[in-house]
């Protein structure tokens, strides 16, 4: 039995398709807790962490109805309204936003209740919400961060669109976490001195396991994934090719991002080596982009069935190279 914190800002977000086509839904790290949600083991708990209006209370606690592992105790009802976002697709990969503040970052008193749990997911929703003496702080009694940059590496400016920045200390940021996560742009900025780092991507990966996680994973939107791991000793990468979904088929791309954190940490929960589990958080984040709105949710198909289906010939040699070892270590 597992508890999972899951710790960022909930947002009100207002999303415009390459088309023109508008629609406002609830979003934040409700895309993390509603992807867990139904594929937890029996006893497992998404826990939330997050300052959100207080006049979206119902609406959240509607969203939670019917998924008992699901504790939301530990939301913060804020009196002064929700963060607003618009999003607006250029490409199902590229967008723009612009970012409305109404919330203010959580306090140590507020994140603490994540140390109590055996798995912690920060998700820099907003870019505001954490800093690294309070992933500290979460991981204090050794529960494994993994960590999405997200908008940690946005500009806070008012008006339409936000750019991207450095981040100074962001080798402070990636000590205290296992995993650290975001698309391209994100960790090439993240990981930037001065503009976006621009060397190959794998030189980016691996100095972001330098810096102290044993994983690092960088998205590709509807593209695929990368990834560098520890493991026996050595520095491994990967490439990830995306789960195929006909362009008919794709109803919107927000969410998949934190869908494929929920996958990931489904395998993590489940003892599954880093590439085995990013191919399940590729798979969960293909089953949401053929969705639209947190309420589609609930009617995801298995991840698991699908990783099976779309990735059998990599499964494969995973399972041979196990055999491998197994083989090494007999007498």
């Amino acid at each position: 039995m597992s508890r999972i914190a899951v710790v960022g800002t909930i947002n009100h977000d207002r999303i415009v398709a390459p088309d023109g086509r508008t629609h406002e839904d609830l979003g934040g790290i409700l895309y993390n807790v509603l992807t867990l949600a139904p594929f937890l083991g029996e006893g497992d708990a998404a826990v939330p962490i997050a300052r959100v209006g207080i006049e979206k209370r119902a609406e959240v606690e509607g969203l939670f109805s019917g998924y008992s592992c699901v504790d939301g105790s530990h939301l913060i009802w804020w009196p002064g309204g929700t963060n607003e976002t618009v999003l607006r697709y250029i490409t199902p990969d590229e967008r723009e936003e612009t970012l409305i503040e109404r919330i203010v970052p959580l306090r140590e008193e507020e994140a603490a209740p994540a140390a109590e749990c055996d798995l912690v997911v920060a998700n820099l929703i907003w870019g505001k919400e954490l800093t690294p003496e309070l992933l500290r702080v979460m991981g204090a009694r050794g529960a494994p961060i993994v960590l999405d940059i997200q908008s940690l590496v946005l500009t806070f400016e008012k008006g339409p669109g936000r750019g991207y920045r450095n981040i100074p200390a962001w080798r402070e940021w990636a000590a205290p976490v296992q995993v650290l996560k975001g698309n391209e742009e994100e960790v090439r900025w993240f990981a930037g001195e001065k503009g976006r780092f621009a060397r190959d991507l794998r030189d980016v990966l691996l100095a972001l396991l330098d810096a102290g996680p044993n994983v690092a994973i960088a998205t590709h939107g509807t593209s695929g994934a990368s990834i560098a791991w520890r493991e026996d000793g050595e520095r491994l990468f990967a490439e990830i090719p995306a789960v195929p979904i006909p362009a008919v088929e794709r109803a919107d791309s927000t969410g998949c991002g934190d869908a494929f954190t929920s996958g990931y940490v489904l395998g993590m929960l489940r003892g599954e080596r880093p590439l085995e589990a990013a191919l399940l958080g590729s798979s969960l984040a293909a089953l949401v982009l053929k969705t639209r709105g947190l309420r589609a949710l609930r009617g995801l198909p298995d991840p698991f069935a699908l990783r099976g289906e779309a990735y059998a010939d990599l499964l494969e040699r995973v399972v041979q190279s196990r055999k491998g070892e197994s083989r090494r270590g007999e007498p």
